[in-house]
Formats: structure tokens, sequence, C-alpha cells
């Protein structure tokens, strides 16, 4: 049997392709690009939803909470 270390540069997988380090980089800025548009979209939407939530209730200050101090 071998042990971790007589194995540490072979591959989980067999069949899986090894990237060269453009296919590497090429792929890191197509997912860093879809990355950030899906964050763009779901910020967009939080803001949306934040916008219709104040619309309804008003905008919320601090003197809306109730007093803590002792």
């Amino acid at each position: 049997m071998s042990s971790p270390s007589a194995t540490q540069n072979t591959y989980l997988y067999q069949n899986e392709p090894k990237w060269s380090k453009s296919e590497k980089a090429i792929a890191r800025t197509a997912f860093d690009a879809a990355l950030g548009r899906e964050l763009h979209e779901v910020i967009q939407k939080a803001k949306q939803m934040a916008n219709e939530i104040t619309a309804v209730v008003g905008p919320v200050g601090f003197g809306a909470l109730p007093d803590r101090t002792p």
C-alpha cells in the first residue's frame, strides 16, 4: 500500500484532465466575471426588497428603537 506522501502528486480521479496555467487563468477570469454578475444581481434584488419594505413600513431610524438604557 502506498503512503499518502508517495501518492501526493497523483490525482484522486484518473480521468480528470490536467489544466495548463493559461487554461486555469482563463477559467478563473470567466468564473470571476460570472460570480460578479451573480453577486450584482443578488445585491440589486436585496436593495429592491429593502425599498419595498421601506415603502410599506416607512424609514426606520434609531428613534424607532425602544430605549434600553439602564
